[in-house]
């Protein structure tokens, strides 16, 4: 999520990821021969995992932007202020 956070259109993400979960639910419906994703959602619940496996589809909580970009620690940036000054 953090490689769109310089995205104009960050809130349809939210959009897109409702799209691709529901999906996910209709391909299992149609894999496990259910009639409608209320049955999947019933079956695998709100994550879609896996009894077998106990693997689940992951779903961010929110799309809040983080920045962390690596190398541009905190400590770096004191030293690089304090080296320029002196």
């Amino acid at each position: 999520m953090n490689f769109y956070s310089f995205a104009a259109n960050l809130n349809s993400m939210g959009t897109i990821l409702m799209i691709l979960h529901q999906s996910c639910a209709l391909t299992l419906a149609l894999k496990y021969k259910l009639r409608t994703k209320r049955q999947v959602f019933k079956r695998f619940g709100r994550y879609l995992e896996d009894p077998g496996s106990e693997m689940r589809l992951y779903l961010p909580v929110n799309l809040k932007v983080l920045h962390k970009y690596a190398g541009t620690s905190e400590k770096k940036k004191k030293k690089q202020t304090g080296r320029e000054h002196s």
